[in-house]
């Protein structure tokens, strides 16, 4: 039944660093109902965690070899799944939804998913983040971590970049969310920024423009002018940097729910 594909897909977002708990009136599936069709979801349930070629994927399932591939590059193009590239390789995986699948949703969101995700948000995103790790969580040793949020100063945001070779920028999703509501942010709405693997996913969906070092850093130093809030993700390789407004972030306006927000933040 298509009600108990969106119940696994749930469960298993909700698995991931990142969660996917509970909403109000199962808010949380009708998002998921929004995003994927019920054919995407049994396909995503199908994907480990670790990236993998078509093929396998194809010997796996048994599902057309042909219909497969072009399913895959369709997810991964409305940041459904994640896709990654390895020479001349395209490996697909699962996406974790936050941070993940609802920050690739850029230039897609409409007033529906906006008004969901404005209501979803508050259980989500930190107050949806544990603050104790999970104890029996398995992570191989040496090649992932877990994908939570923190906070940099300005001046650590510029020593972590100054190795990062691919770099992108996108327009800011919060932003976004807040003008397709009819809400005028002043900061510039392309802010979002992304190295590495994640800077080529949001390329190839072009979504994003590559950007220099040098066009990085003045972008930095225009978001320490406004006073804008750094929020990275804390994995071992730089991933994706947010610079976030409180007028439209719904991280920042998460925090305010908090009744010791430094709990969260430090």
């Amino acid at each position: 039944m298509d009600e108990d594909i969106y119940c696994r897909l749930k469960e298993c977002l909700h698995n991931m660093p990142g969660g996917y708990p509970d909403g109000p009136d199962g808010i949380e599936i009708k998002i998921l109902k929004k995003l994927y069709s019920p054919e995407e979801a049994r396909l995503f349930l199908e994907l480990k965690t670790e990236p993998e070629e078509a093929a396998a994927i194809h010997a796996r399932t048994g599902i057309d070899a042909l219909v497969l591939s072009e399913k895959l590059e369709d997810m991964a193009m409305r940041g459904l799944i994640f896709r990654e590239r390895i020479g001349d390789k395209v490996l697909y995986k699962t996406y974790q939804f936050f941070v993940g699948i609802i920050d690739a949703q850029i230039n897609r969101v409409d007033l529906e998913l906006a008004n969901m995700l404005e209501e979803y948000f508050p259980y989500i995103g930190m107050t949806g983040i544990p603050l104790e790790t999970k104890q029996l969580r398995v992570i191989p040793a040496g090649t992932a971590v877990d994908a939570k949020t923190t906070v940099a100063t300005y001046n650590r945001m510029r020593e972590m970049v100054k190795d990062e070779e691919l770099i992108a920028v996108a327009p800011c999703l919060c932003r976004q969310m807040a003008a397709t509501k009819g809400r005028k942010c002043g900061h510039d709405h392309e802010t979002c920024l992304s190295f590495g693997n994640h800077a080529r996913f949001y390329l190839d969906n072009k979504v994003a423009r590559q950007i220099s070092k040098e066009e990085l850093l003045k972008l930095l130093d225009k978001a320490e002018e406004w006073g804008l809030v750094i929020n990275t993700s804390n994995s071992q390789d730089l991933s994706i940097v947010c610079c976030c407004c409180p007028c439209c972030c719904g991280l920042l306006n998460n925090l305010r729910l908090l009744p010791q927000t430094g709990l969260v933040v430090n």
